[in-house]
């Protein structure tokens, strides 16, 4: 049963941690935990350090594709 929640989320651990810090975030402004600047720097990281796992995800996918080389 393990192996199959692992597969299930097996490259979107990034993606989940980061909608459950938006949600956090959300949830202490919500209540006055956080003031406004403090909530825009939370979401803003969170997007950060999903949009950084997007660009590694797909560099990685072309460093399987070869690479034209270019003589002089």
């Amino acid at each position: 049963m393990l192996e199959k929640i692992r597969a299930a989320v097996s490259g979107k651990k990034t993606y989940i941690v980061g909608v459950i810090g938006i949600a956090t975030a959300l949830v202490a402004w919500s209540v006055s935990e956080i003031t406004l600047v403090q909530f825009a720097s939370a979401i803003f990281v969170a997007l950060q350090t999903m949009f950084v796992r997007s660009g590694i995800a797909k560099t990685v996918q072309n460093e399987d594709t070869p690479v034209m080389e270019i003589r002089v």
